[in-house]
Order: structure tokens, then sequence, then C-alpha cells
């Protein structure tokens, strides 16, 4: 049997997959889960950006930040709706493949065109400081170190975007129910921006980097996505973004 559309879906979107939650499927989370997931992951960026626990060396308390908000992510997932926390997962399949490098040149084109009018229009882009490369004769190692760090973090980075889709996605829909396609636009652009703000610290307080640039280019990381219910699949694809944007500054 040929799998066909399903109406008032993104065409973008895989026929055969839907969101989970938003609809009460495969559980519905009320309001009081959601906040508490929220928290959780809200306590895991706090700890990645501000822990700093005395008296321990310091990679340690560079891996014990950086694992936080992973760690907390999760964690705030299975108290609240325990093995379903693997909804967010798929088995990755060799179509997935085509879509990871697709949607991380995309990213990839539309941040630096992001990139470009902004610091065209407003004088400038601040640098992200986990890209700063330092000479010397440990420069290596600590690229590798860092990196190995990034590959962490994104992992947290991906629930920090996705928890917040699929709760907006559930306001939205339950608002309206007969308008999903519109749900699904709201939730992604909705959670996209908190993405972007949530950078504000890394990027000195510059909201129009913020805005323009990270969040409006989380849009395409999100709509990977939509498109495979499979944070998996957005992972890679950030992983992918950000290390060749890594290794392409070290080795310049």
């Amino acid at each position: 049997m040929s799998k066909t559309r399903q109406p008032d879906r993104l065409w973008i979107e895989e026929p055969d997959k839907d969101f989970p939650f938003y609809n009460g499927k495969p559980i519905k989370i009320s309001v009081g889960k959601w906040a508490i997931i929220i928290a959780f992951l809200i306590f895991g960026f706090i700890l990645l950006t501000k822990m700093n626990l005395p008296f321990i060396p310091f990679k340690v308390n560079e891996f014990l930040q950086t694992i936080s908000l992973p760690l907390f992510a999760v964690l705030g997932l299975y108290l609240t709706i325990g093995g379903y926390t693997k909804k967010f997962f798929r088995p990755l399949h060799k179509k997935d493949i085509l879509t990871i490098i697709v949607f991380a040149i995309l990213s990839l084109i539309v941040s630096s065109a992001l990139s470009g009018i902004v610091g065209a229009l407003s004088g400038g882009v601040k640098a992200n400081p986990a890209a700063a490369v330092h000479g010397g004769t440990d420069a290596l190692p600590q690229f590798l170190w860092s990196r190995f760090l990034t590959i962490i973090q994104l992992f947290g980075e991906e629930f920090m975007a996705l928890i917040p889709l699929l709760a907006c996605l559930t306001f939205f829909y339950h608002r309206n129910p007969h308008k999903r396609k519109r749900a699904v636009w709201l939730a992604l652009i909705c959670s996209s921006l908190i993405f972007g703000l949530l950078h504000l610290p890394t990027y000195q307080w510059d909201f129009t980097q913020c805005i323009f640039v990270i969040g409006l280019g989380r849009i395409i990381d999100s709509l990977a996505y939509v498109k495979t219910k499979n944070l998996l699949v957005t992972y890679i694809a950030h992983v992918i973004y950000d290390l060749s944007i890594y290794t392409f500054a070290f080795l310049a």
C-alpha cells in the first residue's frame, strides 16, 4: 500500500510519522508535567553556563558543566514520562543519512547568509568563544578536548530546542486542533526564537544576532526534526555543522 500524505501537514513531513505528545498520543503530558520538564531543562542550562566548582581541576569542571545540560534534560523527561522519553528518538535508516547531510549543508549556507546580512547592517557579529583557537604546542589537544565537549553539549542543545517545540506545539494545537499546520509553524518559530535568546550570554547579549542569526538559523535544524521526528537526525546534523565551523577556524 502506498503512503499518502495526510491533510494539514507540512509538505516536508514524512507521511508515516507524527510528533509525539501534542495530541495526547502515545500519552498526554499535562501542563504541570511540561513545567517540570522545562524546569529541569533550565536548571541544566544554568549549570552549563554558571557552574564553577572550586578545588577541582579546570577540565573536570568543564566536563561537569557540559554534561549538565543533556543529563538534566533527559532526567526531567524520564521523571515525568518515564520510558516514553524514547519517543524523541527513532532508528536511523539510510535515507536519514541524506537528510542529515542536506540539512547540515543548508544550516551552513543559511547561517553564513544571515551572519553576512546582520554583520553588514550592524557592523559585525560576535564570535562564539568556543571557536577561539590558541596557539602553542597544546593547540591540537585543546582543540580536540573542546570538540569532545561540543559533541556532548550539542546533544543537550537539541533537547533545548525540541522540548520547547513540542511544548509550544501542544499549546497551539489544543487551542485549535483543526489548524495543525499553523500550530506546527507557530511552534517552530517560537521555539527557535527561544533557542536563540538562550544564547544571549554566549554572544555578549547581542539580541540582533541571537534572534536573526541563531534563532532564524535554528529553524533549519528544527525542520529536520519536523521531517523525521527523530532527535538523532537533528543532533548529527548539528554536530556536523559545528565541527565544520570549528575545524575551519582551527585550520585557518
